[in-house]
């Protein structure tokens, strides 16, 4: 499904409403989150994808990481711990 704001969705629906298991395709950024949607409602934790090939699991908010996460970065390095508005956060 194409949205409005250019962002589009593959995956399950409910009552006409994004809901289940589910991929978007943050048309602002590129990235790509998968998880769960709850009623049209993104759940707060899952994965996300970046076109640069970085890949980030955990906690977000409106796709943006924030909370505790882990990140795969493509050159092999990772960093597990807290985020606040995308900045490691100790």
């Amino acid at each position: 499904m194409k949205m409005a704001n250019g962002n589009t969705y593959k995956g399950s629906f409910a009552d006409d409403k994004i809901h289940g298991e589910g991929i978007l395709l943050i048309s602002a950024t590129g990235a790509i989150f998968q998880g769960k949607f709850n009623k049209g409602i993104c759940a707060s934790v899952g994965k996300l994808m970046y076109p640069n090939g970085d890949l980030y699991f955990g906690q977000h908010r409106a796709f943006i990481k924030e909370g505790q996460g882990k990140m795969i970065y493509l050159n092999g390095s990772t960093y597990e711990g807290g985020w606040d508005q995308e900045r490691k956060h100790k």
